[in-house]
């Protein structure tokens, strides 16, 4: 593949054009893991053309892994016409970081390697974030719950304390509510004692009621008597004065 590109890259282009300081060092694919930054390669492509093109991936992994050498400058000049103007910058962060994987004891950037710390940092934050949510979450309700609970028992308490007399403190024992009436209350008989009389107490009942009516015959003789004497008393008055009046007449 190297050397049909060779024949066919435009070797004007290789000349006219200016490449960045880094095409000049040489990389040793043996030294690169390069499958790490294959991924890379593939997220900056979809990001760049919007989609994957298995076409420009196919050309990427034919000029770079092929060789043990590879040239980076062809590859760029090969990308032109898929990437346009960001095959330039492309090139160029490929290659610094198949430069770093050459250098460090793993064959894997260390670019990355940072990008994937923070990656797995800020995953982490995220997760740590979601966690403290979610438990600040269960506390809130907890802490609801705890005071609908406190407001219950609130209640009960205000109720057993306030109504423990005739319905015993429970609102559902008590009377529908009733408006209250312009007309006056009803009589109350508290003691129809007159009525219903005690059965042990018949006979006293019976003397208050004789005694409040009708007096009784004892004191209703002596005044019979009384009214007769007066009455007579009174006939003998007049006839003393007649008899006077008549005695003067016949004097005279």
């Amino acid at each position: 593949m190297s050397g049909k590109l060779t024949t066919d890259v435009d070797k004007r282009l290789l000349r006219t054009t200016k490449f960045p300081p880094e095409f000049n060092v040489k990389v040793d694919m043996t030294k690169v893991n390069f499958p790490v930054i294959k991924r890379w390669v593939q997220d900056e492509i979809e990001r760049i053309l919007g989609t994957e093109d298995e076409v420009v991936m196919n050309t990427i992994s034919n000029l770079v892994e092929e060789s043990r050498y590879p040239n980076i400058k062809e590859l760029q000049i090969s990308l032109n016409g898929f990437l346009d103007k960001d095959a330039p910058k492309f090139c160029h962060d490929l290659w610094k970081y198949c430069i770093s994987a050459q250098e460090g004891p793993n064959g894997v950037p260390k670019e990355l390697l940072e990008a994937k710390k923070k990656e797995l940092l800020q995953e982490k934050l995220e997760e740590d974030r979601a966690r403290e949510e979610a438990q600040k979450r269960q506390e809130a309700d907890r802490e609801r719950e705890l005071e609908i609970a406190r407001v219950r028992d609130r209640e009960r308490s205000e109720r057993g304390r306030g109504g423990g007399g005739r319905y015993g403190g429970r609102e559902f024992d008590r009377p529908p509510f009733r408006r209250d009436s312009r007309s006056p209350p009803p009589r109350r008989r508290d003691d129809d004692f007159y009525r219903n009389p005690p059965r042990g107490d018949t006979q006293s009942a019976s003397r208050k009621r004789s005694t409040t009516k009708t007096p009784p015959i004892a004191f209703a003789r002596p005044l019979t008597i009384a009214l007769a004497a007066t009455k007579t008393q009174a006939t003998q008055l007049i006839l003393d004065i007649s008899s006077t009046a008549q005695t003067a007449r016949e004097q005279r």
